[in-house]
């Protein structure tokens, strides 16, 4: 997980450009609008866990470990327990959703969230004209974007 998007020059496989996506652990699913030329990015978010207060009561496989959760209820400067990465998915401090970015200006236009109060996250899906980008929320099905 890296918190930035990669531009690559495909003939020389260099990276030559990295696109920032602030206060992000990572992304990992994308799509692209020809329309408006925007890829649209999942993130990976920190979060607490292991208590009735954190942003999830389990914390997986293991006990969790200290991590800098920056999104949601929980967020601090300070480490807590929790995890990182797909365990966050879907949890109060999925507060991002999925960023725009602009593959123009290679600017982060933007953020999308399922509920826009509450977190829970969304995947960006295109449809199959390519005219549309459908959030689909973690919310167990009940939003949609």
């Amino acid at each position: 997980n890296i918190p930035y998007l990669a531009r690559m020059d495909l003939s020389s496989k260099e990276v030559v450009n990295e696109i920032q996506l602030p206060k992000a652990y990572g992304s990992y699913d994308m799509t692209y609008s020809p329309v408006n030329k925007h890829v649209y990015v999942r993130t990976r978010i920190c979060c607490t866990c292991g208590s009735e207060d954190a942003d999830q009561l389990s914390c997986g496989r293991g006990d969790g470990s200290p991590v800098l959760v920056e999104n949601g209820p929980s967020a601090s400067a300070e480490e807590q327990l929790g995890v990182c990465s797909s365990g966050c998915e879907g949890s109060k401090a999925d507060t991002i959703g999925a960023y725009e970015v602009d593959t123009v200006s290679l600017q982060v236009v933007g953020n999308h969230n399922i509920e826009d109060t509450s977190g829970f996250g969304c995947d960006p899906v295109a449809s199959p004209d390519g005219k549309y980008i459908v959030l689909l929320g973690n919310n167990a099905g009940k939003s949609v974007r």
